[in-house]
């Protein structure tokens, strides 16, 4: 508002200057009697030099009108913006929050738009915001009004989230990147909901397992479901050919496919075209799939274990995370290509895990 009125100031002193002007010429004009040829050309250019200040001088205030008008007309939008978002912030900040996602109404609070952390909403629900509202005073968003009702649907309740149409599924995806959602984009992901893959090491366990835009469901988390054998089955058992993802102690990730079932039936099944992976580990190999020989173990089921894959290929103990009880002796139904032996995986033939993921074909 001062620049604004700083603007004005100058303005009616530049008008001065020019009222001051023409009372000169008037006089000047007013002054003279009976001039000459050369004196009435004199005055001639002198006159006209004056209009041409004048008109300058005009242009130079109607520029100054202009400039001031429009910078507290902006001054004066962005006090009541201000004061909108003040009053917003009051009323709102504990109890409902109003929103207009591209012409659809919303209502929601505070407290669900910012379950998930270090996102577009809790930035904005920090003081730190710049978002527009509309005449009633709702937060505006120029975004997908529709997809934004699938994105509510996660925020309140993010474990037990399903996309209600799989046609959303790329203007979601892109929605979600727009607020910073990365937990709602890492469903869509190749592996919904991994936090143990990048994006590179989902392309790598598609091509080894054979097609690029295969999608995976995780059913099976074992920091949130638990560690013991029986969380393994009970989320795993009868799902179809899966796709386990092991994380140890020292951060190497590998793993296995599996083409049949988990059961928790004792006995090992055929499975064949089942394969062990390896993506990190203390040799710095590069990712490398190792494919089963079909020597009819291509898994073992046991109700006491977590997944067995061949004949202890790859073994890993109930409550994984708290022993080193887990081993590798690859080479039996999956070659050994790298020629590591029991130190393929973590550079020792035992170790304790920190995660695993199981997923099932989506």
């Amino acid at each position: 508002m001062a620049t604004s009125l700083q603007k004005t100031n100058t303005m009616l002193k530049e008008y001065e200057k020019l009222t001051g002007l023409l009372k000169v010429f008037m006089k000047e004009k007013d002054e003279t009697t009976s001039p000459s040829t050369n004196d009435m050309k004199v005055y001639e250019t002198k006159i006209q030099r004056t209009i041409e200040e004048f008109h300058q001088k005009v242009q130079e205030v109607h520029r100054h009108v202009e400039a001031a008008l429009t910078a507290v007309t902006n001054d004066i939008n962005e006090w009541k913006l201000l004061k909108l978002k003040d009053a917003f912030l009051k009323t709102n900040g504990k109890k409902k929050v109003l929103l207009n996602i591209g012409g659809r109404h919303y209502q929601t609070t505070v407290e669900t738009l910012t379950k998930d952390k270090n996102t577009y909403f809790t930035q904005l629900f920090s003081g730190n915001w710049e978002q527009e509202l509309d005449d009633e005073g709702r937060l505006f968003f120029d975004r997908d009004g529709d997809v934004f009702a699938e994105i509510l649907s996660y925020l309140r309740d993010p474990d037990k989230y399903v996309l209600s149409d799989e046609k959303l599924r790329p203007r979601l995806i892109k929605e979600a990147e727009f607020y910073r959602m990365l937990n709602l984009a890492s469903i869509f992901g190749v592996f919904s909901r991994t936090t143990l893959l990048n994006d590179e090491q989902q392309l790598k366990l598609n091509e080894f397992y054979g097609k690029n835009d295969q999608h995976w469901q995780l059913i099976y988390k074992a920091s949130r479901d638990g560690f013991s054998a029986a969380d393994f089955h009970r989320h795993s058992d009868k799902q179809g050919p899966t796709m386990t993802v092991i994380r140890s102690t020292g951060c190497y990730l590998f793993g296995g496919y599996a083409s049949t079932s988990w059961t928790s039936s004792e006995g090992c099944r055929d499975a064949k075209n089942s394969f062990l992976f390896l993506l990190t580990n203390a040799n710095g190999s590069p990712p490398t799939k190792f494919v089963c020989n079909n020597k009819g173990i291509g898994i073992f089921n046991h109700w006491a274990y977590g997944p067995i894959f061949g004949d202890n290929d790859l073994w890993i103990h109930g409550d994984s995370n708290a022993n080193i009880a887990s081993y590798c002796d690859l080479g039996k139904i999956y070659p050994d290509t790298l020629y590591l032996g029991e130190k393929t995986f973590t550079g020792s033939k035992y170790f304790q895990t920190a995660e695993i993921e199981v997923f099932k074909l989506a």
